[in-house]
Order: C-alpha cells, then sequence, then structure tokens
C-alpha cells in the first residue's frame, strides 16, 4: 500500500507565512498522483534541504492538510515500510547526537534495523570528502566497524564497500570490484566527474549489472572526462552521501529495494539536480558476464 498525499484546501496555504516553499509547486506535487517517496525526490532533486523538506511536512500535518490516498500494490510488505518510514529515513543525516537520541533512534529499533547495521562491516576506500562525511554518518546510524583506507589490501572481509577518490583511477576501480565480485563484497563505487557525483551502480555480485559495464559502454561511445571535486562544494558533497547512507540502509537491513540496482545517479552540481539512467548489463563483461541478468535489448552501448 503506497501514499499519494494531496493537499485538501489548496486556498488554505497561500496564508500560512511558515511555508517558504513556492505554492504553485506544492500544489502540483500534493496532487495525489506522487507517492511520498517521489515527493522527497522531486524537493531533494531541487535542492532543498532535508531538514527543510522535513519541517514543510511537519508543518501541513500540524495544520492537517495532508489526505492521503492509499493504493495495493503487489509487494505490499516493501511499499509499507518505504511508505511508514520514507519521512524518517530520509532526514537522520542532519541530526545532531541528540536528536538522533530522541528521533530516528527508535525508529531504527522500530524497524528491527540496529542489530543488522551494529553487526554491518563496511570499508570505506578513498581520500576524498565524501569519505570523511559517510564515516561520520555510517557511525550515527550504528554502524561501528568501519574501516577508512586509502590503500586497497587483497585480505579484507567486509558486508559492502564504498569507493570514491578525489581523482578518477580507472584501473583501481576495476581491480578492487574485480575483488569485490570474487568475495561476494557488496560495491558501490562514487565517481567524481566534471560538474557533479556519479554515484552506483550498486553492485551485487552475481545479481546486477556493474561499473565496468558503464565504463565499457561510455568507451564505445565517446570519451568520458573525469576530475577533482571542488572541496568548498561542501553541501553538494553532503547530498551525495545522504543519497549513498539511504543506500546502504536498504541494502544492509532490507527495508527497500536498493534504488541504484542497475542504475546510476548523476548528481549534477551547476543545476542541484539528480538523475537516474539505467545501467544494462556488458554481455561480454569480464566481471559480471556470468551473471543471470542479461538485458533484453542489446542498448549497453548506448549513451546514458
Amino acid at each position: 500500500m503506497i501514499r499519494y498525499p494531496y493537499i485538501e484546501k489548496n486556498e488554505i496555504l497561500s496564508n500560512l507565512d511558515e511555508i517558504n516553499f513556492d505554492i504553485n509547486l506544492l500544489i502540483e506535487l500534493f496532487n495525489g498522483k506522487n507517492s511520498l517517496e517521489n515527493i522527497y525526490t522531486e524537493l531533494l532533486s531541487k535542492n532543498f534541504e532535508l531538514s527543510k523538506i522535513n519541517s514543510l511536512f511537519v508543518l501541513l500535518n500540524s495544520k492537517n492538510l495532508i489526505k492521503d490516498k492509499l493504493i495495493l500494490k503487489s509487494d505490499v510488505l516493501s511499499e509499507q515500510k518505504i511508505d511508514k518510514y520514507i519521512n524518517q529515513i530520509k532526514t537522520f543525516s542532519l541530526f545532531s547526537q541528540e536528536e538522533k537520541q530522541n528521533s530516528y533512534f527508535d525508529l531504527l529499533y522500530g524497524l528491527n534495523c540496529q542489530e543488522k547495521l551494529s553487526k554491518s562491516k563496511i570499508i570505506l576506500l578513498g581520500d576524498s570528502n565524501l569519505i570523511t562525511s559517510l564515516n561520520d554518518k555510517l557511525r550515527l546510524i550504528g554502524i561501528n566497524d568501519i574501516k577508512v583506507t586509502e590503500e586497497f589490501l587483497f585480505n579484507i572481509e567486509a558486508d559492502l564497500l564504498i569507493f570514491n577518490f578525489e581523482k578518477y583511477n580507472e584501473n583501481l576501480l576495476i581491480e578492487v570490484l574485480q575483488y569485490c565480485n570474487d568475495n561476494n563484497i557488496s560495491f558501490l563505487p562514487v565517481i567524481n566527474n566534471n560538474f557533479g557525483l556519479e554515484i552506483g551502480p550498486f553492485y551485487l555480485s552475481n545479481e546486477t549489472s556493474c561499473s565496468l559495464c558503464l565504463i565499457d559502454r561510455k568507451k564505445a561511445v565517446v570519451g568520458e572526462n573525469y576530475s577533482e571535486i571542488n572541496p568548498n562544494l561542501f553541501f553538494n558533497i553532503s547530498l551525495g552521501s545522504d543519497i549513498v547512507i539511504l543506500e546502504v540502509i536498504k541494502n544492509l537491513t532490507g527495508i527497500a529495494p536498493i534504488s541504484l540496482k542497475n542504475r546510476v545517479a548523476h548528481h549534477n552540481f551547476l543545476s542541484g539536480l539528480i538523475k537516474y539512467h539505467p545501467v544494462l548489463k556488458n554481455p561480454s563483461c569480464k566481471i559480471c558476464s556470468s551473471n543471470p541478468l542479461k538485458p533484453k535489448r542489446k542498448l549497453w552501448q548506448g549513451i546514458i
């Protein structure tokens, strides 16, 4: 069952001084046709801060302005979890330690996720500000077994490895991906490109397409230039880490489908937009070609 919120009395919005959003935008989004998750995603893509979005929902709920249409879906359990908790989950990364204890700390226990998170082991491989941000936020949600390193060691054990360097190193990326594939370690790359971040695809061994599929496809079409991230773009990096954290929670707890399976998210710093594109499997990929997933059409060489 999915929530499709709508605002029943649009005229009341114009009289609320506390709302710092475009009224027409809210009316357009809260039309009963957009799911709660899609509304959050759309507002995030327009560069609104998570805390501001959460405050908007609190305000609208306090004024009893939001109504819901409930629509049954086949995957009821998964969708119910998304609908019930997406609000809190999308805001946790901006909470202070005190807010954590008062708010989403209980949420995680309520989801029976805390035990899974506390037992998880993560490797953060890289030298970037994003890696530092991820380390802080992952510990904040209860993951304590985190190893941060700039040097890849071939004797590591982990549930998940997250990869991000200031300078793009394709050979290292492929080397790490191959190791994760051989040792059944989930792998999430975050690549710095000219004007933003390229997050994903989230690789699950023997299940999904991988980064090499994406690399080969780009090379087949046009060269892709990567560069260093401007360290002054902290807010953009913070938003990028929020996207990663959400995927980590989904992967480790199973509360919702992973959005970046067979997909990559492009976060453009200039426009503030986040766009998702499919990453179809390269049938001849030397890393994941043995996976059961096969593309329906031969589109892997197409431009994303």
